[in-house]
């Protein structure tokens, strides 16, 4: 199916496996927020690289079920493309201070693991 509205009104296709594209959507969505906070890193030296990857991993995960299998592969190669180039790498993104760990423990606890034990 070429139409993401076919395809969430079809009943041939099972809730799960909507339910499936739904998540793959928003694993989409992070990795593309994933790419351009890569690309505003200016201390990464390979953030274009590091773009191009994310980037197109995101849109593969968003459009991906829509767009036909040779430029799903097309993409696919373009995104392996910048690490076999060695253009991927790690960027500066700080990590929190003991401060702002003990404040937001306080904050939040342990409450989200205890509905998983409840």
């Amino acid at each position: 199916m070429t139409n993401p509205i076919e395809y969430f009104m079809s009943v041939d296709i099972t809730m799960s496996d909507k339910l499936l594209e739904v998540l793959y959507f928003v694993i989409g969505l992070v990795t593309l927020y994933v790419a351009f906070r890569n690309l505003q890193d200016k201390e990464n030296k390979k953030r274009y690289g590091s773009f191009i990857f994310w980037f197109l991993l995101g849109l593969m995960f968003v459009i991906g079920p829509w767009i036909p299998p040779l430029y799903t592969g097309i993409l696919m190669v373009l995104m392996v493309l910048s690490p076999i180039l060695k253009q991927v790498g790690v960027g500066s993104e700080p990590a929190p201070s003991n401060e702002e760990t003990e404040k937001n423990y306080k904050k939040i606890g342990m409450k989200f693991l205890y509905l998983h034990y409840q």
